[in-house]
This record gives structure tokens, sequence and C-alpha cells, in this order.
């Protein structure tokens, strides 16, 4: 009985020592399995945070679009030059002190002229199309200095001449019936202005008499309705203005009466003794004139068609046959 006994024991330890060593051994191949499948779960992990990593170096944080943007728009403005506020303003400052450029002459073909004894120029006639006229200085190399008679007279076209400062004369109707014309400079090199040069150019505002001109012929400004101003230099020795009336510059004398003054009256200062002639004939504005009693000469034609006149003071000093005459033209 003893010896089955120990025949069992001995059984199960054989058994024992055999499967022990396989259940370690699974055990320990359970305990690898897991580990590397744990190695993997982390490889894993590792391998997607570092493509995490990757995807969010891509991503571009705030700052960095702004930064971007303006680079972009940086480079956009190099190749397109755009403007900002600051440069337009700079621009604006930078032309309002550049000096106005002289203006170009007209080319020499589109005037008519002749030569004097003396090998200079006056301009006899006009035949270009431009609107904006600047004589020339010179027409093959000899120096213009006179606007001839009737140079420019009846031409519609033109709405603006400059004369450049050789030409000392304006001839007789040298302007006359420029309906259109706006604008003239005249410059200091002139002289003499002629009979009627302007009369009828009914779009002239103003103009500007310069420092040397010592003769202004009767009717210069005649029926510029729109004449509002006449200007004497005041270095002018001969001539002067009084609220842009024309005078001698003595006052004696008043010589040219803008058509374009507003006012329906006028009284002629006192001390002046000569009323030029046509000085307001067919003034379309005019309703009462006062003479001084200084005046003791009207000329030709003064108030000629003067057709709203309803009165005026005819000082004693003018003689009975003058005043008859006077009478007889006003309408």
């Amino acid at each position: 009985m003893k010896k089955r006994i120990l025949s069992i024991i001995l059984s199960v330890l054989i058994c024992f020592t055999y499967f022990a060593p396989m259940s370690l051994l699974a055990e320990n191949e359970t305990i690898d399995g897991s580990i590397e499948i744990q190695d993997e779960l982390i490889q894993e992990e590792v391998d997607t945070n570092d493509n995490l990593n990757e995807d969010l170096e891509d991503i571009v944080l705030p700052d960095e679009v702004d930064k971007d943007v303006t680079n972009d728009i940086k480079d956009i403005n190099d190749d397109i030059d755009i403007q900002t506020s600051d440069d337009i303003n700079l621009e604006q400052k930078e032309d309002i002190k550049t000096p106005i450029k002289t203006k170009k002459a007209t080319k020499a073909k589109y005037f008519k002229y002749r030569i004097n004894d003396d090998g200079n120029v006056v301009i006899t006639d006009y035949i270009g199309k431009a609107k904006n006229v600047v004589i020339p200085r010179k027409i093959k190399n000899r120096k213009v200095v006179r606007i001839g008679l009737d140079a420019f007279y009846y031409n519609e076209k033109i709405i603006s001449v400059t004369i450049p400062n050789t030409v000392t004369s304006i001839g007789g109707e040298a302007f006359g019936e420029c309906y259109n014309l706006k604008n003239i400079i005249l410059p200091n090199s002139l002289k003499t202005i002629g009979w009627f040069a302007f009369e009828y150019c009914t779009k002239l505002e103003t103009i500007d008499i310069p420092k040397n001109v010592k003769s202004i012929g009767c009717g210069a400004f005649s029926e510029c309705d729109s004449l509002t101003s006449i200007n004497v230099d005041k270095n002018n020795p001969y001539y002067k203005d009084i609220d842009g009336v024309l005078f001698s510059k003595s006052g004696k004398r008043i010589v040219a009466y803008p058509f374009g003054k507003p006012e329906t009256y006028y009284e002629i200062p006192s001390g002046v003794t000569t009323i030029d002639e046509y000085l307001f004939s067919y003034n379309k504005k005019l309703k009462y004139i006062i003479l001084p009693n200084s005046v003791t000469k009207i000329g030709d034609g003064a108030f000629e068609g003067c057709a709203k006149l309803t009165s005026m003071e005819i000082p004693g000093s003018i003689k009975k046959w003058v005043m008859i005459f006077f009478l007889d033209v006003i309408h």
C-alpha cells in the first residue's frame, strides 16, 4: 500500500516537473507578447505624435498669417506701385511747389508775317486752328516785335493768347471780334495798344496793362461786355486804374470803362477834364452818369448807343454846341 502511495506521489512530481517549465514558458511568452503589443502601441502613439507634430508645423499661427499676408501685400505693392494717402499728399505738395512750365510756342507755319526794314517780324495773320495760341519770340531767327493790324480779327476759335516779351506793339483791331477770347497775356515789353484792339471780345473778363505801355488807342476795350476790370501795373508812369476803370496817370483823362461792371450808375471822378472817344458807346448797363464840373472835352461817340441811359448831369463847363451835338448822338 505504501509503495502505491509513493508511486502516485512520484508520478505527480514527475508531471509537475514536466508541465511547470512549459507553463512558465507560456507565461513568459504571454508577458513577452503583451510587452511587444505595448511596445507596438507605444510606437504607434509615438508615430502618431510625430505625424501630429509635423501637421502642427504645417499649421500657420495667426501672427505668422499676418506676417505672410503683410509680406504678400508688400510684394504686390512693389509690383503695382500702390499710392498711399501720404504719398498722394506729398505729390500734391510737390505739385504746388513746382513752378509752371513755360508754354510751348505755336509753330511758325501757322502765322503769316512780314519782315520790317530793321529785320524784325510783324505778325499779319494767324491761320492755325488751335484754341490756345502762344506767339513765338522768333520766326526764322528774327525777333517778333509787333502784332499787326487785324492779325487775329474775327477769329472765333481762339480762347487764349500769350504774347512774348519781344512784342512792343499791338495794331488796331488786332484781336477785334474774337468773341471767345477769354484770356490774353500782355508782356512787359509792350508799349502801344492800337485803336479798337480788343473790341467785341465779349468773353474777356479782365486784362492787365504792363508797366511800359504808354499809348492806348480809343475804343481799345469797347463793347467787351464781360470785362469787369482793367488792371494797370503800379509802376506804369502813364496810366492807372481806379476801381477797374482806366485813367491817365494824372487822372485828367478817362480812357476806358469796362462794360462788364455790374453797376448801373457811374460818377466820373472830379478832376477829369477829358472823356475819351467811344468811352461808353453801346454800354448795355449804365442808366445814370454824372460828369464833374472839371470836364471840358467829350470825345466823339463817347455816349453813342447807350440805350439804357436815362439820366445824365452835364456841367456848365461844356459848351452849348458841344452839348447839342452830344445829345443828338446818345440814341
